[in-house]
């Protein structure tokens, strides 16, 4: 029996290659994933959101009640113009001071509103730039992990050992199995040629 020797180094080299890149990865991944999940900027500009839409909710109430009130007050001064021009005034003043509160409920409002979408800007650029810092540092360590000492010329002599391997599993295989007895295209068009020929004669036979 044909006793057939693998190399083995060159294998071992490349499968303790891609052991060693999942190793690594399987262990800083939960790492990357949860980073920045508990970082105290994001924590900070969630509290603050919190609070500035918590007091846009009181103001929009404000507003909706100060609106009401200037509602009645028009009523009001509408039905006093006619009977009580003293009591319309003193209405009139206080539908002048519910416009102004109004007024100044609505600037309220755009300042918390002008707030809330920076900080909803700012945690959108901290979010993407630490997934982006993340998923850099992730990539530099596989790499780190994939090229190890020899840099790129590690990969390119895997390559090539794997390369030879293949070639060697071909050989192998053929000698096990023997050599290939099928026909080869060229005897394959060789053989209909003949057929051809003779049928084309057999055509002529039958004609005479």
């Amino acid at each position: 029996m044909l006793a057939i020797q693998l190399p083995r180094n060159s294998l071992s080299l490349s499968l303790s290659h891609t052991i060693t890149t999942i190793s690594l990865f399987m262990t800083f991944w939960p790492v990357f994933s949860v980073r920045g999940r508990d970082d105290p900027k994001t924590a900070t500009a969630n509290d603050a959101l919190t609070a500035l839409r918590r007091q846009l909710r009181v103001l929009e109430d404000k507003e909706s009640l100060t609106l009401q009130r200037i509602e009645r007050e028009h009523v009001r001064i509408r039905l006093l113009v006619l009977k009580s021009r003293s009591a319309a005034v003193v209405a009139l003043r206080r539908h002048k001071a519910l416009t102004s509160s109004l007024a100044h409920i609505g600037r309220l409002k755009e300042t918390l509103t002008t707030q809330i979408d920076a900080l909803e800007a700012a945690k959108l650029h901290l979010g993407t730039a630490a997934a982006v810092q993340s998923a850099t540092a992730a990539l530099k360590m596989m790499h780190e992990a994939l090229l190890g000492s020899k840099g790129i010329e590690g990969i390119d002599k895997t390559v090539d050992e794997t390369s030879d391997q293949l070639a060697l599993a071909r050989e192998i295989t053929e000698r096990i199995s023997g050599p290939d007895v099928t026909s080869t295209a060229d005897d394959v068009d060789a053989n209909l040629d003949d057929e051809l020929e003779r049928f084309m004669l057999n055509d002529k036979s039958t004609d005479a």
